[in-house]
C-alpha cells in the first residue's frame, strides 16, 4: 500500500484483519507484529506513519491473546504454557546455545545479554536504521516464547530470520564482495556441519540418541497402537518425547504417558492402562 501510494479503505482493513487473525491463530509469535510494524514505521516513516492499520493489528492481537488466557481456556491449565517471568534470561541463553551449536549451558544469561547488546552496539556504530531494526526484531519477535518453558530451536524461527538479515546487512554495510561473503558462509556451514556430525557441540542430540537406543535396548518392539508409560528418560522435562518414541517403533498410533513432563509421578491408573512400562 505504501509503495503503490494507495489509500486505505474498508477492503484493505478487512484484508489486514483477516491476515492478522490468521497469523495469530497459526502462531503466538504473531502477537509481536504490532510492535514490529510500529518500529518499522517510526524508523523510516516517522512523519507519516500508518497508525490506523497498526492500531487494528494491535486490537486483534490483544483480543486473541486475551481469549487464549482467559478462564476456561485450555492454555490456562497447561503447564507447558505457564508464564514465568524469571525464564527470560535463561531461555534467551538456551536458544542462543541452540542457534550457535554451543555446548548445553555454555552460554548463560549474562553472556546472552552481552551478545544482544553487541548487536545494538554494532548498529549504533554503523548508524544504520536497518541494523537497528533487525536487532530490535531479534529481541522482540521471540517474546511470546521467552517466558514459558523452553521449547527448542524450532520455536526460535522468527529470530533466526532476524539474525540472518542482520548478518546480511552487515556484509552490505562493510561492502564485503559477494564472492568473499559466499566463502564466509560456506566456511560457517562447514564448521556447523562438522559440529553436528561429530556430535561434540550438541549434547542435546546425544540425549535423543540415548533415548532412542535405550528404548530399543529395553523393549525391542511393540504392537501397533500400544500405550507406553515412560519413566526417568534422559530428556529434559520440557521436551516432548512422543514423536521420537513413535519414530523409534515406527508407529504413529502409539500413545505415550510421560509423567516427567508434567512434573508428577505416574498414577496407579496409568500403570494399569499401559501396555508397556519403560524405565531408564
Amino acid at each position: 500500500m505504501r509503495a503503490s501510494g494507495g489509500s486505505w479503505g474498508w477492503r484493505q482493513y478487512l484484508a489486514l484483519y483477516l491476515l492478522a487473525t490468521a497469523a495469530l491463530n497459526a502462531k503466538e509469535a504473531a502477537a509481536t507484529l504490532p510492535l514490529i510494524l510500529l518500529i518499522y514505521e517510526l524508523l523510516w516513516h516517522r512523519r507519516s506513519y500508518l497508525w490506523r492499520p497498526i492500531l487494528l493489528v494491535t486490537v486483534v492481537m490483544l483480543a486473541g491473546t486475551w481469549a487464549r488466557f482467559e478462564d476456561g481456556s485450555r492454555l490456562m491449565n497447561n503447564p507447558a504454557y505457564g508464564v514465568h517471568l524469571n525464564l527470560g534470561l535463561s531461555n534467551t541463553a538456551a536458544y542462543l546455545n541452540d542457534l550457535f551449536y554451543l555446548h548445553w549451558g555454555a552460554l548463560n544469561g549474562v553472556g546472552a545479554v552481552l551478545i544482544i547488546a553487541g548487536l545494538f552496539l554494532i548498529a549504533a556504530m554503523a548508524r544504520s536504521k536497518t541494523l537497528l531494526f533487525w536487532a530490535l526484531f531479534i529481541v522482540i519477535s521471540p517474546l511470546p516464547v521467552m517466558f514459558i518453558p523452553h521449547r527448542g530451536l524450532y520455536a526460535y524461527f522468527l529470530p533466526v530470520l532476524g539474525w540472518a538479515a542482520f548478518a546480511a546487512s552487515c556484509t552490505a554495510y562493510l561492502r564485503i564482495p559477494q564472492p568473499v561473503a559466499v566463502l564466509l558462509l560456506a566456511g560457517a556451514l562447514l564448521v556447523t556441519h562438522n559440529q553436528i556430525v561429530w556430535n561434540e557441540a550438541m549434547p542435546a542430540n546425544s540425549k535423543l540418541c540415548e533415548l532412542h537406543t535405550g528404548l530399543l535396548a529395553r523393549v525391542p518392539s511393540l504392537p501397533q497402537g500400544s500405550r507406553v508409560l515412560l519413566l526417568d528418560d534422559p530428556l529434559p522435562p520440557t521436551w516432548t518425547a512422543l514423536m521420537l518414541v513413535r519414530l523409534t517403533y515406527n508407529d504413529l498410533s502409539l500413545d505415550l504417558i510421560r509423567p516427567k513432563q508434567r512434573g508428577k509421578a505416574a498414577t496407579p491408573q496409568e500403570f494399569a492402562s499401559a501396555d508397556a512400562v519403560i524405565r531408564f
